[in-house]
């Protein structure tokens, strides 16, 4: 017989699993957070108060996006923090790689993996690049690495911070050249540029959009950029694949959430930074500010995440950084 307890344990259940639904198919229905593990006003930050309009845009209905800055330990206390999170859509974050993975090398309790992401999609591709001054004595990245060859101690590289994704961009182009070269660690990006300029160094490793206003004032000369293929943003640059080291290395930031996000939720999400990285008003934006777009899908960054973090493993493994 059919008790009266069992038919009221179904009807409850059957009103959790509308709820749900019904609470996924509003989605979403109060404020979104886009962490920025990093202050405000650089790189990550930038891009991430630039998408984040669009992004409301896209999800349509009466979406809300902010943006929260969780700034410390290079973006690894924003990562803990939005891989514990509910995986309900309202907490996301500006995923900025290598720097995130970087943190896990010699660090005994790493709080995170990449598999408590869900990732969504990215905006921006900002590759690293080897540069040296225009009064160097290189003018093309062959000539560099004969030099490196030849007298590896007397090339002096500057990039920043040991362990950090401009130092890391070098070894990787240590090891895809078969060069080794005199690393010198610098005060983040600026004071790369600073011991370029200065004449410290013979050459520098940083991202594209520090070096463009250079470029354009013909203070600096880049001999390679690391990206995939040359950047909108500075076409006449070939790459280092094209001249022979087969590597590719840079700052890849997207949109990324706790692992778990309900389909329907993920699949709204992923579209509205899809639509982003097609608005014609944020592109024209971006173009204002200098960001080099880029746009691959939450599976194609997993895989480029998950590619690199290999690399590196295999570079800790015999020559580690700290």
């Amino acid at each position: 017989m059919y008790s009266y307890k069992k038919f009221l344990a179904t009807a409850a259940a059957s009103c959790l699993v509308a709820t749900s639904a019904a609470a996924q198919s509003d989605y979403p229905s109060k404020t979104i957070e886009i962490i920025v593990g990093y202050n405000a006003g650089g790189p990550v930050d930038t891009v991430t108060r630039a998408a984040a309009p669009f992004i409301e845009k896209h999800l349509g209905g009466d979406a809300s996006v902010a943006v929260i800055n969780k700034p410390g330990a290079a973006g690894t206390v924003a990562s803990i923090d939005v891989s514990n999170s509910e995986p309900d859509g309202y907490t996301l974050m500006m995923f900025s790689y290598p720097a995130v993975a970087a943190a896990f090398y010699g660090v005994e309790e790493r709080g995170y993996t990449m598999d408590d992401f869900d990732f969504l999609g990215t905006v921006t591709a900002d590759p690293h690049n080897l540069f040296v001054s225009t009064d160097s004595e290189f003018e093309t990245l062959d000539q560099f690495v004969e030099a490196a060859e030849a007298t590896p101690d007397d090339i002096t590289v500057a990039a920043a911070g040991v362990g950090g994704a401009a130092h890391l961009g070098l070894l990787v182009f240590e090891r895809a050249s078969g060069v080794d070269v005199n690393y010198i660690p610098a005060a983040g990006g600026a004071g790369t540029l600073t011991q370029v300029l200065g004449g410290h160094v013979q050459g520098g490793v940083t991202t594209l959009s520090a070096l463009v206003p250079y470029v354009v004032n013909d203070d600096l000369r880049i001999l390679a950029s690391f990206g995939a293929e040359r950047n909108p943003v500075a076409p006449d640059v070939p790459t280092a694949r094209e001249q022979g080291v087969d590597m590719q290395w840079g700052a890849i930031r997207g949109v990324a959430a706790p692992a778990g996000l309900p389909e329907d939720v993920r699949d709204k999400l992923a579209a509205a930074v899809e639509a982003t990285m097609n608005d014609p008003e944020f592109l024209a934006l971006a173009e204002k500010q200098g960001i080099p777009l880029e746009y691959i899908t939450g599976e194609q960054f997993l895989a480029v995440v998950e590619n690199d973090v290999e690399r590196l493993d295999q570079i800790w493994e015999e020559t580690p950084w700290r």
